[in-house]
């Protein structure tokens, strides 16, 4: 809080309350002439009538926003003014107020402080020498004594009561000042949320109604997808929801229109609605693997210039991280619980059948499936970028003119790097899936066409490219800015006459029929990940700069790639699922290099390691590995717990990481927090802890750093994005 307080117009302060109360009333009015429910008249339940009914409750929730939430925010707000200028004003102040807290200590000091420059002292001191006088002159004239301690009593209460009244005036208005102060913050976290709110109302209107209704009728807006609607939170959002909502039976038109839409400015949401529409693609290649509608995609997108092709592969990037992370973490759901400290041998048995029955095996196969494949597309998106795809900036020179002078002249670039119209195809063999495709790359007097290819086993160069890759993955996460910029003006705009919430009431119900706007807006699914230096050992400089420490710890350890046999056999029964979620299995074989992933968002393995370590420490890593050596589990597990127990904190095993470690107690950890160096290190040291003296009684440990770091949560499921073995 600021130590002084200063007032300079206590009645422009009222008449500015009494404005907003004034339009509040308004936009109440407003709402009274024109408000009304939206109702489908259609129930048959069928999946037109579905989505109407969709669209019209959100039609229903911006008008509760409008029409009466957002007249109680400024109601609230103008009430806290108000409140305000009527305490300042009562305090006997008409058009200015000042008052300071310093100022008021040193005020009270130098009146009534009992040190020689207050007043008081003063005063004191002068009665004091006063009374002196006057007792000698009493004395020599044989009078009767006289006393000035009333008068000193007199000037002490006089000070007295200055200083309360200066006190009482400094209290009132810090007071007023303060309790404003407790309430602004609310009332302009709301008006904020109201301004942001009104920014996509404002951008949900640009999608025209007739284009909604259009796509409803012809399916390609139904119930489930009714937050494509919600995803609408800027004009650009807007241009390129239109033209998603658009796509009609001539599918190189649509695609075409959807490369060439402006991405600057629109959100993530959008941009994850276009990764769907191209992983439906994806998903339903022709009989030879093609993917036709992607390859129209990518050549035209390729062929604009160099910065709008970043611009987008690099938010088509971040929406595919955004949605296999979010598909990521379901497996978690699907994996049991393993039983904690204390439990039967039973729960254990159970726990083992279950986590590897063919169900779960059978699901988390699907879901690492889908997983892979938002991880392929990231791949593709990030080598557009990488390579610089698109068109260089045209050439600019000053050519000489027959008459003298110059002229400037501006010539198309010669550089290029696009896409082959129709090249796009799946590829599919014991070594990976994925993409094959051909680039065309033109340079001043050099072109040459190459074949590529990203699966499983791509190399995208990560090593050579590793400090675009950081620039560029920096450059992902300032894409979405959430922050609401300008806010005063943006408030300022609201408290207008002819306000916004108005005009939003005029556009949306003055025409001909009712459904002419659309809805609040949906959460962010993921955010995003910022580079981080990784530190230099054996262990993880295969992956040096390609992962993010702090958030995929396991990222960094070297994982096996294998299939188990018994999976193999189960690809048999499930091959679409397993191989090409939703799509056509083809047989295209030949190895490929060693893995390198742009991200770790994809790898459900490590999520899954990371959350079992979170969840219940090294217990089941101790139980498998025990198994593994043919011993019992159960018995390993009490031979661990106690040599924890015993052990002693050392080095960077300290008192959290051994609790940690443990799997013991109440469990809520979140291993982002600990710094990955600390985490590393102090596995080393806990080894050498637990296992040191005579912490085990009964058996070996099977504890180490190096077995831990090797082993696998799901051996059947090797993930992607492992930072290259």
């Amino acid at each position: 809080m600021n130590d002084v307080i200063k007032v300079h117009d206590l009645p422009a302060i009222g008449r500015y309350a009494k404005s907003i109360q004034q339009f509040s009333k308004e936009v109440e009015a407003a709402a009274s002439e024109t408000e009304r429910q939206f109702n489908s008249k259609t129930g048959n339940g069928n999946d037109e009538a579905l989505a109407l009914v969709a669209f019209f409750e959100r039609l229903n929730i911006l008008q509760n926003l409008v029409f009466h939430r957002y007249p109680k925010y400024m109601e609230n707000f103008a009430s806290s003014v108000s409140h305000f200028e009527s305490s300042v004003s009562g305090a006997g102040f008409d058009k200015e107020a000042w008052t300071s807290g310093s100022g008021m200590q040193d005020l009270v000091k130098k009146l009534t402080d009992e040190g020689s420059d207050s007043q008081l002292y003063a005063i004191k001191d002068t009665i004091k020498h006063l009374q002196e006088l006057f007792d000698r002159a009493t004395s020599a004239l044989g009078i009767e004594n006289e006393s000035l301690e009333a008068t000193k009593q007199a000037a002490e209460g006089g000070l007295a009561s200055s200083k309360d009244s200066r006190q009482k005036t400094h209290n009132q208005i810090q007071t007023s000042h303060d309790t404003f102060n407790a309430t602004l913050f609310e009332v302009m976290s709301d008006l904020m949320g109201m301004s942001k709110d009104i920014e996509e109302a404002e951008a949900k209107l640009a999608v025209a109604p007739d284009v909604v209704l259009a796509s409803i009728v012809n399916k390609t807006l139904t119930s489930d997808k009714a937050y494509y609607l919600d995803a609408v939170q800027t004009k650009a959002d807007a241009e390129i929801m239109t033209v998603i909502l658009s796509e009609g039976d001539d599918k190189k038109e649509f695609f075409t229109k959807l490369a060439n839409v402006k991405t600057k400015d629109s959100s993530l949401e959008v941009s994850q609605i276009i990764v769907e529409r191209l992983m439906y693609e994806v998903n339903h290649p022709k009989e030879d693997g093609s993917v036709p509608n992607l390859s129209i995609f990518m050549e035209v997108l390729t062929q604009r210039d160099q910065e709008s092709v970043k611009d987008y592969s690099l938010r088509l990037s971040a929406a595919s991280e955004a949605t296999g992370g979010a598909y990521k973490v379901q497996a978690d759901d699907i994996m049991p619980k393993f039983p904690p400290q204390g439990s039967p041998r039973e729960a254990y048995d159970e726990y083992f059948k279950k986590k590897n029955s063919k169900e779960v095996r059978k699901a988390l196969l699907s879901l690492n499936n889908k997983v892979e494949w938002y991880e392929k597309l990231n791949s593709l998106f990030m080598y557009t970028a990488i390579n610089e795809m698109g068109e260089g900036k045209p050439q600019t020179l000053q050519e000489p003119k027959i008459n003298g002078g110059y002229e400037t002249k501006i010539y198309p670039s010669l550089q290029k790097a696009f896409f082959h119209k129709d090249s796009f195809k799946l590829t599919k063999g014991k070594d990976g899936k994925g993409f094959s495709f051909s680039v065309t790359q033109t340079l001043p007097g050099i072109k040459k066409v190459k074949a590529d290819i990203i699966d499983e086993k791509t190399d995208l160069n990560i090593q050579g490219n590793i400090d675009k890759i950081k620039d560029l993955t920096l450059e992902k996460t300032m894409l979405f800015p959430k922050t609401v910029a300008n806010t005063m003006k943006d408030l300022a705009k609201l408290y207008a006459p002819a306000g916004v919430l108005i005009g939003i009431v005029e556009t949306g119900m003055s025409e001909d029929k009712d459904i002419k706007k659309l809805i609040d807006s949906g959460e962010t699914v993921s955010s995003s990940k910022i580079w981080n230096d990784t530190p230099v050992d054996k262990y993880t400089s295969k992956a040096e700069g390609a992962l993010n420490i702090s958030k995929n710890i396991y990222d960094y350890f070297d994982k096996k790639e294998k299939y188990d046999k018994e999976i193999k056999n189960l690809k048999n029964d499930s091959e679409a699922e397993f191989w090409q979620y939703g799509g056509t299995s083809f047989k295209e074989e030949g190895a490929k290099s060693n893995s390198r992933y742009v991200s770790p968002s994809f790898d459900v393995e490590a999520y899954l390691k990371q959350r079992d370590l979170e969840k219940n420490g090294l217990r089941t890593y101790i139980a498998e590995t025990a198994m593994k050596n043919g011993e019992d589990p159960y018995i390993a597990l009490q031979n661990f717990s106690k040599a924890v127990n015993k052990s002693k904190a050392s080095g960077a095993y300290d008192a959290e990481l051994k609790e940690l470690l443990s799997g013991e107690g109440d469990r809520d950890y979140q291993i982002e927090t600990i710094p990955f160096n600390k985490l590393f290190s102090g596995l080393k040291d806990a080894e050498s802890s637990i296992n040191g003296g005579n912490n085990y009684e009964n058996g070996s440990s099977y504890f180490t750093r190096d077995s831990y770091r090797n082993w696998s949560y799901l051996d059947y499921v090797t993930g992607v994005g492992q930072g290259g073995s």
